[in-house]
């Protein structure tokens, strides 16, 4: 037999589930049988890599040194070694390559077969998953609303950064330049307009510099000291609007003579300041507090003020040539009881509040509604007075006792009132007829309710407030006040025995 007829070639057909050995047939007719065949599912990770556990029909090995097949369809061959290698952690033998190979879920590290790393890296940046490292550079993420967490890197730009928005800075951290020799950096308008510099909070340097050179330019260190830097001379002039200033940190000191007129002026001493009582410009002068002052002080001109510095301070100013007290509030007292007039402790520009007796030796003037014949009267519970006819001064309406009583059981005309409640009593016809008139909103839309009359209206069967509000006899008789809204109602009379809540008035 030829060569190719002496070789044994074996193959599956999973369908039928047997196995078939063909001897003398040539490798011609199998092919065409196995073309002519359905395909054929190949089961995956065969145990070996032979053409019977590859399922391979169409290529074979000599066996020698090994029968296992390489590669994949249609480019097979057979490999080169004696016996399969042995595979190490993590790897399995691989027909495709006849090597081994790392399995899934592992990568090929230096030949070592390992888990890859999580990837940390940055957008853009290289990432290493045998390793974990990150190389390259990330891109700079942007974003609306402003990135909650920042990307870690640094940025290093040779051109110009311009931002539509407002350069933001962790605390702590700083706008520099690194330099070891002396250097500039530089805030400005480059276009051609002006320039601010806005600073919210404190500016910390090591020197300040202004343009030019001393004494109104050139750089300090330090803030000249009063008395040490401001050298010695004599002041000839002083420029219009700006005058001779100090900080209370840094007094003007020493002693000497500021000239006023010929021969006369202002004296400095080293802790007060006089004027020259021979300076024919003043009448007199004050002096540093606790001093005495001797003469008179004299404002004179229609609009000059007086006034002293400090929360609480009076002025004077005369728009009606009357000299006025401009302070919010006055107080005048012994500092326990006194007057406050204007605004202060819960009162308004203008109110006068006062711990003693108010005295007024001639007239009380109240302007708002005044007219002749009219009566003073309290407007509400709130103190505030109000001008009113004497008709409608009186006593008048208030409310209708929730409870009702028979004549005795209303307890007396002190029954009545004390069940009207405090500052309350029980009305009379005439009350209601005044509140009729003064204050018709006030009344009930309707309802009866007891009313004292007093006298008897007639005597047989007499009405008088049920003896005083003492019987409640059918055959004695009591007023009542019949309500009838805004228009005011009507009075009856009626038996004792009648149980009626009580008209109070205030």
């Amino acid at each position: 037999m030829s060569e190719g007829r002496d070789k044994k070639i074996n193959f599956r057909v999973p369908i039928f589930g047997f196995r078939i050995s063909i001897f003398g047939f040539s490798l011609f007719a199998i092919n065409a049988l196995l073309f002519a065949a359905p395909a054929l599912a190949v089961a995956p990770d065969p145990p070996s890599c032979t053409a019977e556990d590859r399922g391979i029909v169409s290529f074979s090995c000599p066996g020698t040194p090994t029968g296992n097949i390489c590669g994949a369809a249609p480019n097979y061959y057979c490999a080169a070694y004696g016996s399969e290698p042995v595979c190490g952690a993590n790897q399995q033998y691989d027909c495709n390559s006849c090597a081994c190979t790392c399995k899934s879920g592992y990568i090929n590290c230096s030949g070592t077969c390992q888990t890859p790393k999580p990837n940390t890296c940055s957008v853009g940046q290289t990432f290493d998953p045998c390793t974990g490292t990150c190389s390259g550079y990330a891109y700079a993420l942007v974003g609306t609303p402003l990135l909650s967490t920042p990307q870690s890197g640094h940025m290093n730009i040779g051109g110009d950064i311009k931002f539509a928005g407002d350069l933001l800075a962790a605390a702590g951290k700083a706008i520099r330049v690194d330099s070891a020799a002396n250097t500039s950096f530089n805030f400005g308008n480059w276009g051609g307009g002006g320039f601010t510099l806005g600073v919210v909070g404190t500016v910390t340097a090591q020197q300040l510099c202004l343009p030019g050179a001393a004494p109104t330019g050139g750089c300090i260190t330090t803030w000249p000291s009063g008395g040490g830097g401001g050298g010695a001379g004599t002041v000839t002039s002083i420029t219009a609007g700006l005058g001779l200033t100090a900080s209370p940190a840094d007094p003007i000191t020493g002693a000497g003579t500021l000239n006023i007129g010929a021969g006369t002026g202002i004296t400095v001493a080293a802790d007060s300041i006089s004027i020259n009582p021979a300076f024919t410009g003043l009448t007199g002068y004050v002096k540093k507090i606790g001093d005495t002052m001797t003469g008179s002080l004299v404002i004179s001109g229609g609009a000059s003020d007086l006034s002293v510095g400090r929360s609480g301070a009076f002025g004077g100013y005369s728009p009606d040539s009357v000299w006025k007290i401009t302070t919010p509030n006055a107080y005048f007292g012994d500092g326990v009881k006194g007057t406050i007039i204007g605004a202060g402790g819960g009162q308004n520009a203008g109110d006068i509040t006062t711990d003693g007796v108010l005295t007024i030796k001639q007239e009380f003037k109240l302007i708002p509604g005044a007219a002749a014949g009219l009566v003073l009267t309290s407007r509400d519970s709130s103190g505030f007075g109000v001008w009113m006819s004497g008709y409608c001064a009186n006593g008048g309406f208030d409310h209708i006792t929730a409870s009702s009583y028979k004549g005795a059981e209303v307890g007396g005309y002190n029954g009545a009132n004390s069940k009207c409640g405090a500052d309350r009593y029980i009305c009379t016809p005439d009350e209601i007829v005044s509140t009729v008139g003064c204050y018709p909103t006030s009344l009930p839309a309707s309802g009866n309710a007891w009313v004292a009359n007093g006298g008897p209206g007639y005597t047989s069967p007499a009405s008088n407030d049920c003896i005083g509000w003492s019987s409640s006899a059918d055959t004695s008789y009591g007023d009542f006040w019949k309500f009838n809204g805004t228009v005011g109602g009507s009075a009856y009379a009626t038996s004792c025995s009648q149980s009626l809540p009580i008209a109070c008035c205030k």
